[in-house]
């Protein structure tokens, strides 16, 4: 089997997924097209290894080039490692975090997520849950998530927790 080259490489794959032909088409999507032609151009001549190790090393430059006055927005699986001086977590909610139809494990992977997340914070904390969730086109009422009560953060006589809880170190 022929290997292809790292340019061949990323062109199939933006072929396969049809994204080469929508950034072609869509007209405020053509500086990102000629960003991955620049891209292509540059690998062009590398070896397999030599690009593996550009777009590690690209990664990781990416991963660790935090904006220190700007908004980053990840998810928590993204947060470790990293601190942030405000961190606002959305969708404290049972059924999104957790999610519905948990295993025990797979509940445990949730609450350490949150923990994670919320340890993400140096000096403000958002945490946020909705009453009312929209999703295909119907409403859902939804309950707080149990990991807000159990961070100990909120007071568990706290009947409704709906909107806004703020937390300051």
């Amino acid at each position: 089997m022929n290997e292809l080259k790292p340019s061949d490489f990323l062109m199939e794959i933006l072929n396969h997924l049809k994204y080469n032909k929508y950034l072609k088409e869509t007209q405020n999507q053509k500086p990102e097209y000629l960003r991955l032609m620049a891209l292509k151009d540059m690998i062009q001549d590398l070896t397999l290894e030599e690009a593996k190790e550009l777009f590690n090393n690209l990664m990781l430059e990416n991963k660790n080039s935090v904006i220190p006055n700007g908004v980053s927005l990840m998810t928590i699986h993204k947060s470790k490692g990293l601190e942030f001086n405000t961190v606002f977590i959305v969708g404290c909610n049972d059924g999104i975090l957790p999610g519905f139809s948990k295993t025990n494990k797979e509940l445990e992977e949730d609450r350490r997520l949150f923990y994670v997340a919320i340890t993400r914070t140096k000096q403000n904390l958002f945490l946020y849950s909705s009453e009312i969730h929209f999703t295909n086109g119907r409403q859902y009422k939804y309950k707080p998530s149990q990991f807000i009560y159990e961070s100990g953060l909120v007071n568990n006589d706290v009947e409704e927790f709906f909107g806004k809880y703020s937390y300051n170190k």
